[in-house]
Parts: structure tokens; C-alpha cells; sequence
């Protein structure tokens, strides 16, 4: 829902619908990309490896929280709630919202059905792959437990 609100407010009509999808995916290539640089960082190594390993995936968890921490702060202090000129006249526009019929609309456009049956299968796509991948990590200390 945020996704779509930052969509209504900073972008123009035309721009709404790959502003929404780009956010949308940046959530399933960020979970990509950690998948792959963890998986890289660790190839190669076997259990007597264990502390390397430990240290290894500290050190990425450190450097992914400094840079999520940067991107905060200047979040935080760089961007306005709203433009100084408004997207559109419907972005600043109060709207009274009957959610069972908003989801009803929802589901009679096949757009938005083709959308969302694709971001799930590609979320439990990359979600398989971390559950595939989370059994090679128990030799080094990592569980779930």
C-alpha cells in the first residue's frame, strides 16, 4: 500500500503503473541479491571452516546494515513527504475507501490478477530458493532454532 501512495503523490498519471512495479520488484531483486551474494561469499567452503564462515557472513551482515543505515539517514532528512508542485490534481485529493469493493474492482481487472499471480510466484520462487539454500548453512552453526 505504501508503495502505491509514494506512486500517487510523486509521479504523474502515466508514470503511477512502472513506478508501483519497480518499487514491487526491487523488494524480490534485493532478496535475489543477498540470496547470491551470500551464496557466493561462502561456495567453496566446508565445515572445518566454520569460524571463516562465522566471520564471513558477520562481516556481510555489517556492511548490508551500514549501508541500509546511510540510505535511512538520508531518507530521512532528504525527502520531502510531498512535492512542492503535486503530480497530479488527484495526489493530494482526501478519499473515503470501501475496501471490499476496491477489492472486489481489484479482482475483475485481469491486469492487476496477472500482476499479482506473478510477484507471488516470483516471491515463492526466491523464498524456495532460501529454504533450498538454508540446509547447506546448519554444517556452519546456522539454523533456524
Amino acid at each position: 500500500m505504501a508503495v502505491s501512495i509514494v506512486a500517487n503523490v510523486w509521479f504523474p498519471a502515466h508514470q503511477r503503473n512502472i513506478a508501483t512495479a519497480i518499487s514491487a520488484m526491487a523488494t524480490v531483486g534485493g532478496s535475489i541479491t543477498s540470496l547470491l551474494i551470500t551464496g557466493i561469499v561462502i561456495s567453496g567452503w566446508n565445515e572445518n571452516d566454520y569460524p571463516q564462515v562465522r566471520n564471513a557472513v558477520y562481516k556481510i551482515n555489517f556492511i548490508q546494515n551500514c549501508i541500509i543505515t546511510i540510505f535511512c539517514v538520508l531518507f530521512f532528512f532528504l525527502i520531502k513527504e510531498k512535492p512542492v508542485m503535486p503530480a497530479s490534481a488527484i495526489s493530494h485529493m482526501e478519499r473515503d475507501m470501501n475496501f471490499k469493493v476496491e477489492i472486489r474492482e481489484l479482482c475483475k481487472n485481469k491486469s492487476y490478477v496477472f500482476l499479482a499471480v506473478s510477484f507471488t510466484i516470483l516471491f515463492g520462487f526466491v523464498t524456495g530458493v532460501g529454504n533450498i539454500l538454508s540446509p547447506l548453512f546448519i554444517p556452519f552453526g546456522y539454523s533456524s532454532e
